[in-house]
């Protein structure tokens, strides 16, 4: 009977071994972890922080941007719309141009060449007749 306590107190012995075996080789996994878990945790946000920090250089640099293209659009717009007025204007020499004829110069007209010319109104004449 004796030899049936001994080798319970062997295979209790080796049980404990085992767990306290076991119990150190698993405390040690994690120490290390620890440390390199927070590292990486730093390095997260400070990349993070340096990507934010970024994004705001890149807001004023897109601010100058759009501004420079606003100027642009601005300059393009007047020109066409003062090109368009300028195709449709007319332009009459005066030189080139005669006044109103009033009803006692009727007579004159009717001798004058028979190629016509344009015709300046005057700003004293009201009506066309």
């Amino acid at each position: 009977m004796m030899e049936a306590k001994c080798d319970g107190e062997i295979i209790k012995a080796r049980q404990a071994f085992i767990i306290i075996a076991m119990a150190l080789t698993l405390s040690g996994c994690g120490i290390n972890d620890v440390p390199t878990k927070g590292e990486a945790a730093r390095k997260a946000f400070a990349d993070l922080q340096a990507q934010y920090q970024r994004r705001a250089d890149l807001i004023p640099n897109l601010v100058e941007t759009v501004k420079g293209y606003a100027a642009q659009e601005k300059d393009v717009l007047v020109g066409v719309t003062e090109a368009r007025a300028k195709a449709t204007q007319v332009t009459i020499a005066p030189a080139t141009c005669r006044t109103q004829p009033s009803s006692s110069s009727s007579r004159k007209r009717k001798a004058a060449s028979a190629a016509p010319s344009p015709v300046c109104w005057s700003r004293s004449s009201a009506t066309r007749s």
